[in-house]
């Protein structure tokens, strides 16, 4: 048995709370549309990658370093949904070359990207604004 017993660990657990996954809204699955396809695939590696290795962890872990202030459990846990979801949209910015105004707009457009930006709740999309992405 390891026990965590090294200053990083402890940090670790003291600063990042469990972000409980909520229920989703199920949609038909889409068929034909070998590009599309393509693109649910590419989304669905990196969000692997950014879950089982660690990234959107230490992407909070940052974070929340740079952040001084003294936050409530829930503002923790809203601060850790903001991080995962600006680190998400960030990468899909960049594979679309999209600008923010129109990135804003293809969110608010595709379930695919709404899903990997982990952007639906059960009763709601919030899709952020060009402003809130650029930030």
């Amino acid at each position: 048995i390891y026990i965590f017993t090294q200053p990083y660990f402890r940090r670790l657990f003291v600063h990042i709370i469990p972000i409980q996954i909520e229920l989703k809204v199920y949609y038909p699955p889409i068929q034909g549309n070998k590009d599309y396809l393509k693109l649910k695939n590419l989304l669905a590696r990196i969000d692997l990658i950014l879950h089982e290795g660690g990234i959107e962890r230490k992407a909070i872990e940052l974070k929340m370093e740079e952040d001084e202030r003294k936050l409530s459990y829930q503002q923790k846990m809203n601060f850790q949904k903001n991080v995962i979801k600006a680190l998400r949209c960030n990468i899909v910015k960049e594979l679309s070359g999209l600008s923010f105004r129109d990135l804003s707009v293809r969110l608010s457009d595709s379930l695919l990207l709404q899903r990997f930006c982990d952007l639906i709740s059960i009763d709601k999309v919030c899709v952020p604004g060009k402003s809130s992405l650029a930030h």
